[in-house]
C-alpha cells in the first residue's frame, strides 16, 4: 500500500490526539499496573484508528475505472474472454487493483415455470432409505483477478483475462466490480 501525503498527515494529527490524550489521562496515574493498561489502551486504540482512517483515505484518494470492457466466449477452452483498459484517474500511485466477476445463469424462458415444478411428489416411509444422487448444476461462478499493478498517477494500460464458463449455461448476466487500494 502506497502511503499518500494526506495518510502521513492524518496519522501524524491521530498520534498528536493520542499523546494529548494520553498526557491528560495519565495525569493522576501514580501505579504502574494502571500506567501500563492506560498506554496499551491508547495505543491499540492508535492503531485501530489509524487502520481505519488509512482505508478511508485510499477510497477517495486511489480511484481508477475499467473502459472498453468487452467479453466473447472462447468454445475451445470453454471460458469468456475479458478486456478491457484500466486507467489510474485520480492524483496517487495505486498498489494493486482487484476486479471480482460474477456470471449467473439466469432461465431462458419462465416457460420452465410450472405448477408442477413445486408440487412434492407422492413419498412412502422407504423413499427415506433410498439415496438419490441429485444432478448439481452451477448456477453461479465467482472470480477475482489482479487485473493492474503499481499504477502510476492518471496512467492506463490493457488488461486481458479467462474465466470459465460452464456448457449449461443459457442466458448468462455478467456483473463486475473493482476495487483498488
Amino acid at each position: 500500500m502506497y502511503f499518500t501525503y494526506i495518510h502521513i498527515i492524518f496519522i501524524i494529527l491521530l498520534f498528536i490526539i493520542f499523546c494529548l490524550f494520553g498526557f491528560l489521562l495519565l495525569r493522576g496515574t501514580a501505579r504502574l499496573k494502571k500506567l501500563i493498561i492506560t498506554i496499551s489502551l491508547l495505543f491499540a486504540g492508535f492503531l485501530a484508528s489509524s487502520t481505519i482512517i488509512s482505508i478511508i483515505i485510499d477510497d477517495y484518494t486511489k480511484v481508477a475505472k475499467i473502459s472498453e470492457v468487452k467479453y466473447q466466449r472462447v468454445l475451445l477452452k470453454e471460458s469468456l474472454n475479458f478486456t478491457g483498459i484500466i486507467s489510474n484517474v485520480g492524483g496517487f500511485d495505486i498498489t494493486s487493483c482487484n476486479i471480482n466477476i460474477r456470471i449467473t445463469n439466469s432461465p431462458s424462458t419462465l416457460q420452465a415455470l410450472t405448477p408442477d415444478l413445486f408440487k412434492q411428489p407422492d413419498r412412502s416411509f422407504l423413499d427415506f432409505f433410498k439415496i438419490k444422487k441429485k444432478e448439481f448444476k452451477i448456477s453461479t461462478i465467482n472470480e477475482n483477478f489482479t487485473i493492474g499493478e503499481r499504477l502510476k498517477a492518471k496512467s492506463a494500460r490493457p488488461f486481458s483475462l479467462y474465466v470459465r464458463y460452464p456448457t449449461t449455461f443459457k442466458d448468462p448476466k455478467v456483473n463486475y466490480t473493482l476495487t483498488c487500494h
